[in-house]
Order: C-alpha cells, then sequence, then structure tokens
C-alpha cells in the first residue's frame, strides 16, 4: 500500500543525484525531464552533484522546493561535501532544507558494504577472488579504523531520516541543534 500523498525518494552517491533530478528536473545533450510532482520530500545520501557543468546545473538545484535531507560524511572524498552538499545548501529552495554533515563517516558509510566485506569471505571458495577485491576496494572508504564505526552511521542514517520523514508527512517535530 502506498499513499500517493507521502512520497520520498532517497538514493547513495549517483543515487543521491537521481533524488535530485527527480524533484529539480534534468537536462543534458541526450535529453531532459521535468521534476516528477509526486516526490514530497527526497533524502540524497552522499549525492553527486558534479560542479554546476556535469551531473546536477545550478538551475537544476534551484528549483528543488519541496523537503530535502542531505546526508553525507566528512571524510567523503568520492563526493565530498564541498561542492557537492555545499551547492544543494546554496542553491535550492527546499523548505526545510536540512543537512547533516556526519563526522569521520566516508562514502560507503551509507551503504552495506561492511557488512558485505565480513560475510564473503565466510563463504569460502565460492565467490570469486575478483569480487571479494571489488569489495575491499569499495570499503576502503567506510570500513577503515580511521572511520565512524559502521553502526554508528547506521544508527544516525536512520533515526536523522525517519525523523525528518516523520516531520514531513506526518508533523513530527524535526530535530534541531537549537
Amino acid at each position: 500500500a502506498i499513499d500517493p500523498e507521502s512520497i520520498a525518494v532517497t538514493g547513495h552517491s549517483f543515487g543521491g543525484f537521481t533524488a535530485l533530478a527527480v524533484s529539480g528536473g534534468y537536462e543534458n545533450s541526450l535529453g531532459s525531464f521535468v521534476a516528477d510532482d509526486r516526490v514530497d520530500a527526497i533524502i540524497p545520501l552522499a549525492p553527486a552533484t558534479g560542479d554546476g557543468t556535469r551531473l546536477m546545473s545550478d538551475a537544476g538545484l534551484e528549483s528543488i522546493q519541496i523537503p530535502t535531507l542531505v546526508m553525507v560524511g566528512t571524510n567523503d572524498s568520492t563526493t565530498p561535501v564541498e561542492p557537492n552538499v555545499t551547492r544543494i545548501w546554496d542553491l535550492a529552495k527546499s523548505e526545510p532544507l536540512v543537512r547533516i554533515e556526519l563526522v569521520d563517516a566516508a562514502h560507503e558509510s551509507f551503504t552495506d558494504v561492511c557488512d558485505y566485506q565480513a560475510f564473503l569471505p565466510t563463504l569460502g571458495d565460492a565467490v570469486p577472488a575478483l569480487v571479494i577485491d571489488a569489495i575491499d576496494a569499495s570499503a576502503a572508504e567506510g570500513c577503515t579504523d580511521a572511520d565512524m564505526p559502521i553502526e554508528r552511521a547506521k544508527e544516525l542514517t536512520n533515526t536523522f531520516a525517519i525523523n525528518f520523514l516523520e516531520s514531513v508527512f506526518r508533523g513530527g517535530e524535526l530535530i534541531s541543534d537549537a
């Protein structure tokens, strides 16, 4: 059962870009599409926005007016806060527009890659070394001792996302720094 009056889109990395594009529209040399007015809120996680000439244009970000919660890790080197989150913060017209920077979280802190990294070796030779190597490469940005513990990153991500959605769709009180 879907409530068509309460639709949120979330995504990580390029999926974060997709959430932004769904709510702001998008255009490139291959074509364009308009914002989907069925979407009532977005939660881009470690979003890729580009520099204004690639991925999301300034005009696309400026056209975002629906409630937006942006989450990123301060140690994200794949889609760093500057320019990926600061562009959203400076340009989007969302109300509310909430920005959460998880200290010492990295790009993969919003994924299950750490769980895969721990689990796949238990399967022995059933998993090709190429797969293990790919998981280990991804895990280098989110699953190290220098990163926020993954369970804490999951807890904070879930807490802020649920609170945000409760505030948007059910009139709950938004967590604030006040």
